[in-house]
């Protein structure tokens, strides 16, 4: 839930440092790896934008809006780029948690956990 403008404080500007030359894969040897799609197992995910906001009821949680491109192996033409882009709405819902499970990962190091929500908010098929 977005609430006003967004935060901008030390800890986001190192994140986004960080995060601007970071490639993300999706880690399959996780005995949880059932939660991600097998269709993101040769992709590239990398982070554009993270935002923060503040939470309104409860005064210690944030909210971060995440925005990324995913580079699908072109392994055919089911799990490409251009399928994707062509039925964005459909490979949106069908990626959203898979990608969302990729980038939690990584933003667990940073202390961001489980009281702050972390939404992925827009989605972009396009090679890296």
């Amino acid at each position: 839930m977005k609430v006003g403008k967004a935060i901008i404080d030390n800890d986001i500007k190192v994140i986004k440092k960080i995060f601007k030359n970071l490639l993300l894969n999706p880690d399959f040897n996780d005995p949880k790896s059932y939660l991600i799609d097998s269709d993101l197992r040769n992709s590239t995910i990398k982070v554009t934008s993270i935002r923060k906001y503040k939470r309104y009821l409860r005064s210690n949680d944030f909210t971060y809006e995440v925005d990324v491109i995913v580079d699908m192996g072109n392994t055919d033409f089911w799990r490409s780029n251009t399928y994707a882009q062509r039925r964005a709405r459909r490979s949106n819902n069908y990626y959203r948690s898979g990608i969302l499970k990729t980038v939690k990962d990584q933003l667990k190091y940073f202390g961001i956990g489980l009281n702050d929500d972390v939404k992925i908010i827009k989605i972009k098929y396009e090679d890296i």
